[in-house]
């Protein structure tokens, strides 16, 4: 029989989880919000939807209002979003939380005057007549101005990712029949990855045409330039493209003058005019917006190298990941003995002051301007170092009492201020300062990371320099400056001992690091090496130990650092609601071993940013056979500490102890055991990457079964259509009613990852978007 739930009973359980809803100055309106959401249990448990949450905010507001209290509408939303969070991390609470608005692309997606309505128009019509007059008028640039305007208005690039793709337009890129390989940097370096996107055929069309022109057939051979032109730097060539184009189009205007068949353009008069007017026609053909808009402007989204697609010429592609794989039995070493207590921790942001970021800026300001008052020069003179030094203590001693640390980022930074001054004799007081200006940018201060740089992990720097990619503020040689003096910076961190293992910032190169990771593991690979690290089913052993960090990575997305902190109380195994209607009674007080179909929850609680915080459905996201194995790791590892409680027991630690071995010893671990067993090119992170990308495959399956069909993973377990079902019920319900409609699945897939942003999913995290957007090409035609 399902019990009854009461407000006492859920404060009661919420006071033992800790949390903060339930604090003294809170708990009179959460108690308030309780006796609301009690009228919505059914059978022991609270399952509220999307509309039932939207008519308990309305609820909650009319209440305070009539209390006479504040009832702004985005606090009491808040309030309601923080209560159902708490309760959903009981076992028999699964709630919908309010939505929170979020940037998307849809506002660029359509033209911002109305003016433009007419040029695009223009546009669409002068595709066809532009046609016409290339085949002919047997203009040398008519295919590359008709190539350029379908790049356009098929797949909705902007100018200048045009220009440089056809400055960089190789033959390799071509290669294949309707496949474009599009740079997804304006560079030229062999770490900038690529863009493989089955085009349509108008596009291909002019590709091929170009193609059959090419001087060779060289893999490294430029289609569109002459061998000495192909000789010039990239600028070089754009700025040649553009002129080619220009004159094309004029070319153009003038045969549409003389013969009547051609339509005269009235309004679109240059090429860059044509372009900006033809990047809009995809999201007017019913391409929807996500997809009209990803190429429009650098950086682009970066493809895998690996074989997709079960039956496509892909296949003959080398496997460079599985060439470096060991077919041998797997024998892990127990890690290094590093361990902290159990738990996560964060550095606190709350007992700070509301205007900490600009405080720390303004403390860097007033530092330089100390030295630059009160010595003299040459600062590399013993006295005057003397006098910098005393300067830079003074005030890293206000940054202390701020920060209650002493390494923070400012503290770096003023050390490395001292050592451009004192240490070499080449920089002055004007050029260190615009150096530390550009490098205490308030969107960089405003990142709580900054605390701390001793808790820095690649996600952290590569956060740093995407946030300064993402500033659109800054303009593009100014961004470029800051970031090469943030790989200089780095590397001085490194020298002190500071951000010692992880990977810095590439030199040189204005591409952050996850673009590099797209090496991602199949899920057969996964599953071959979970199998090799469970065969003996020991339970308790290092090897399963390490097959359950490896499912948490690349089934749950979650950090090394996210798996270091979990402890047995963030780890809610009960009933799966789509099985049984059977709920856990007792589930607070231990937990119970499983039986039948169940749920598995991974409660992340701490982590760099608030969007670090979230619940992450194990149960949907990994192999069927995860779920028991992990259950019998918890019991196992409740019974080695039986007298602590669960929020005391970290879910990895040495053997009959309830500390955590810390990430530092996990990573060190378990990195030979990913390399070996799925690559070299493999680490801990690119699982993470991994796990978005296969999401995004089987969300998108799920909705098209003949796509489904299509993929090379079609016969593994993850990718059957139940499976993938199962995914995208649970996102959906996640989002509530309508969010396939509202274009909003990604923004859940962004909140499970844990970024504040889809465009950091998409963009850096997700490699195998190319095959989904051609997918949703060919349904647009």
């Amino acid at each position: 029989m399902a019990m009854t739930l009461s407000t006492p009973l859920l404060m009661g359980q919420l006071v033992t989880l800790g949390a903060t809803v339930c604090r003294a100055q809170r708990r009179d309106e959460t108690e308030r919000l309780l006796d609301m959401i009690m009228a919505y249990q059914a059978e022991g448990r609270l399952a509220l939807k999307s509309d039932q949450v939207d008519t308990l905010v309305s609820a909650y507001r009319d209440a305070r209002k009539a209390a006479g209290q504040s009832y702004r509408l985005a606090d009491c939303r808040q309030r309601v979003t923080e209560v159902l969070q708490a309760l959903n991390e009981l076992p028999y609470c699964h709630n919908v939380l309010p939505p929170t608005a979020q940037p998307l692309h849809r506002p660029t997606a359509m033209p911002q005057r109305g003016e433009q309505l007419q040029d695009i128009e223009e546009a669409k019509s002068i595709r066809a007549s532009l046609l016409q007059w290339c085949r002919e008028s047997e203009h040398p640039d008519g295919w590359l101005l008709t190539l350029a305007l379908s790049l356009a208005s098929r797949l909705g690039m902007g100018e200048r990712v045009i220009v440089s793709t056809l400055a960089m337009l190789r033959y390799e890129m071509v290669a294949k029949d309707s496949w474009l390989s599009i740079p997804t940097q304006p560079i030229e370096l062999p770490q900038v990855g690529r863009y493989a996107l089955q085009v349509p055929h108008d596009v291909w069309q002019a590709l091929r045409a170009i193609r059959a022109r090419a001087p060779s057939r060289a893999p490294d051979t430029l289609l569109v330039f002459s061998a000495r032109e192909a000789e010039k730097p990239l600028h070089k060539r754009e700025s040649v493209v553009r002129q080619r184009l220009n004159k094309a189009y004029q070319a153009y205007q003038k045969a549409s003058r003389r013969e009547g068949s051609l339509l005269i353009p009235r309004h679109c008069m240059s090429w860059y005019a044509l372009a900006r007017a033809a990047r809009y026609l995809p999201v007017f053909a019913k391409v929807p917006p996500l997809w009209a808009t990803l190429l429009t402007r650098y950086p682009l989204p970066t493809s895998t190298t690996r074989t997709l697609l079960g039956s496509s010429r892909w296949e003959d592609e080398p496997d460079t990941l599985n060439t470096t794989r060991t077919k041998m039995p797997v024998i892990a070493q127990a890690p290094e003995a590093l361990t902290r207590p159990a738990g996560s921790w964060e550095r606190p942001t709350a007992s700070l002051p509301d205007d900490w970021a600009r405080q720390l800026k303004n403390t860097i300001n007033q530092c330089l301007n100390a030295i630059l008052s009160e010595v003299g020069t040459p600062y590399t003179k013993a006295a005057h170092r003397q006098k910098i030094e005393s300067i830079v203590t003074r005030y890293q001693r206000h940054v202390t009492e701020l920060t209650h640390t002493d390494t923070s980022y400012v503290h770096l930074l003023l050390d490395w201020a001292y050592d451009l001054l004192c240490c070499q004799k080449t920089y002055k007081w004007k050029t260190v300062s615009t150096y530390l200006s550009r490098l205490s940018h308030m969107s960089i201060l405003e990142n709580s990371a900054i605390l701390d740089l001793q808790e820095w992990d690649d996600d952290t720097i590569e956060d740093i320099q995407l946030t300064l990619l993402q500033e659109i503020r800054l303009e593009a040689s100014t961004r470029a400056d800051t970031l090469m003096l943030l790989r200089r910076f780095f590397s001085f961190c490194t020298e002190l001992g500071l951000l010692d293992g992880l990977h810095l910032p590439q030199a040189n190169i204005d591409v952050p690091m996850s673009t590099l990771r797209t090496e991602i593991i199949s899920p057969r690979d996964a599953e071959l090496l979970w199998k090799q690290l469970t065969h003996a089913g020991v339970i308790g052993s290092t090897n399963q130990m390490y097959a359950l960090m490896l499912a948490l990575g690349c089934y749950g997305g979650l950090r090394i650092g996210e798996v270091a902190n979990l402890t047995l109380a963030d780890i809610q195994i009960e009933p799966w609601v789509g099985f049984s209607d059977d709920f856990m009674n007792d589930a607070m007080s231990d937990i119970a071993p499983m039986d039948g179909a169940t749920a598995c929850w991974i409660i992340v609680r701490g982590g760099k940013t608030p969007a670090a915080r979230r619940r992450i459905p194990l149960h949907v996201l990994a192999c069927r056979d995860v779920i028991p194995t992990l259950n019998n790791w918890i019991q196992e590892r409740r019974r080695q500490c039986a007298t602590l409680p669960l929020k005391d027991i970290a879910l990895f630690g040495p053997r009959g102890q309830a500390d955590a071995y810390s990430k530092e010893a996990i990573g060190r671990a378990i990195l030979p055991i990913l390399k070996d067993g799925l690559g070299q090119r493999i680490d801990f992170h690119s699982l993470r990457h991994a796990a978005v990308s296969w999401l995004l495959l089987r969300l998108h399956a799920a909705q098209h079964h003949d796509f489904a069909e299509s993929l090379s993973y079609r016969f593994d377990e993850l990718f059957q259509i139940d499976r993938c079902q199962e995914v995208l019920d649970h996102f959906c319900s996640a989002g509530g009613d309508g969010i396939l409609q509202r274009g909003n699945l990604y923004e859940a897939v962004a909140k499970w990852i844990g970024h504040r942003h889809s465009g950091t999913t998409l963009l850096h995290y997700a490699h195998t978007l190319s095959i989904i957007h051609s997918d949703i090409l060919k349904q647009s035609r």
